[in-house]
């Protein structure tokens, strides 16, 4: 204890400078770094019953994000792959982190329901519709509710919900001003309300909807994805490998990697990030990596910037990735 004590004594100003330091460069500001990614195995992330044996992989990209703090917010005017971008760009304005995080969970959850309809059909396998659901997706900050994004609606009076269409029908007829909603939140039943309110001379709740549907398959699929990881730019990597699992292997023992939404007509779309998914890609030595024929331009410019050797595609639609691959050489 009296080693310690003479240690204080003699070096309290290197201390105190020390500790201020440390309280200042980890102070956070309004910030998230953005930086190369990396890639996760699918296989990783899907178990599907009676799961062939690939000698090639396919991959999802992911862009790094860090939490800014003043350390790392003045060390990225440094490093020449490390982006700054204002945190309010993340959300939209007068929103919650929680709000959003959870519209980004619903947005996985339905890329990849997305997946299986399209892996399924095209590969003449059985699917049904086990659940239809509709969830609260955003909120305006000027509505009048107490309803929350991720709520489940079950009735709106004495309706009950289980499509979108009912639910705007029953919005879009209705003579009252107050709405009743019936609403799942964390396994328990609420009844909640929501006003009508007055925005650009129209009446309107400020709330939408999201339809989610989920698909019964066989043979079945389990997702296994950590909590962590979110959002739709999986969607067509996603709608790939399950559909290599049905079919004759497509990778022909290459590593491939990609991005892109799908929609339920299997039309890719464009994502952000793209540049930072190609070097996380190329660090993990990718052979192909898939992108939104609207993110091409993007992707080609850093393949060239930085002389990559990874074979870039351009896709539209899933389709159009499948024949790539069918025609691709071993």
């Amino acid at each position: 204890m009296k080693k310690i004590k003479n240690f204080i004594k003699e070096n309290w100003k290197f201390l105190i400078l020390y500790i201020t330091l440390f309280i200042v460069l980890t102070c956070p500001v309004p910030y998230y770094i953005e930086m190369p990614g990396g890639v996760i195995n699918i296989k990783d992330r899907i178990k599907i019953e009676n799961q062939k044996e690939i000698k090639g992989n396919f991959y999802l990209s992911y862009v790094s994000t860090l939490d800014g703090n003043v350390a790392n917010y003045l060390f990225s005017f440094l490093k020449k792959d490390w982006e700054r971008v204002k945190k309010q760009d993340f959300v939209i304005e007068d929103e919650s982190i929680e709000a959003s995080n959870k519209r980004s969970q619903m947005m996985l959850s339905d890329a990849n329901q997305v997946a299986l309809y399209i892996a399924y059909k095209k590969a003449n396998k059985k699917i049904d519709l086990k659940d239809s659901r509709v969830y609260v997706y955003y909120i305006m900050n000027e509505a009048d509710t107490s309803l929350e994004v991720g709520d489940q609606i079950i009735k709106v009076e004495d309706t009950k919900i289980d499509d979108l269409d009912t639910l705007v029908n029953f919005i879009q007829n209705t003579d009252k001003k107050e709405l009743t909603f019936t609403v799942l939140r964390n396994n328990k039943t609420y009844t909640l309300k929501a006003n009508f309110i007055k925005k650009d001379n129209q009446n309107m709740l400020g709330i939408a909807f999201h339809h989610y549907i989920e698909i019964e398959t066989d043979p079945k699929v389990t997702f296994n994805f950590k909590e962590q990881e979110s959002g739709p730019s999986g969607g067509l990597m996603m709608t790939l490998a399950v559909y290599n699992q049905l079919v004759s292997d497509l990778t022909k023992n290459k590593k491939i990697a990609g991005t892109g939404t799908i929609e339920m007509d299997g039309t890719v779309g464009a994502i952000d990030g793209v540049k930072y998914k190609i070097m996380g890609a190329v660090k993990k030595k990718m052979d192909i990596f898939f992108v939104p024929q609207d993110n091409y331009k993007e992707a080609m410019q850093v393949k060239n910037e930085k002389d990559y050797k990874i074979n870039i595609v351009a896709v539209k639609t899933f389709d159009e990735a499948v024949e790539y691959l069918e025609k691709m050489k071993n």
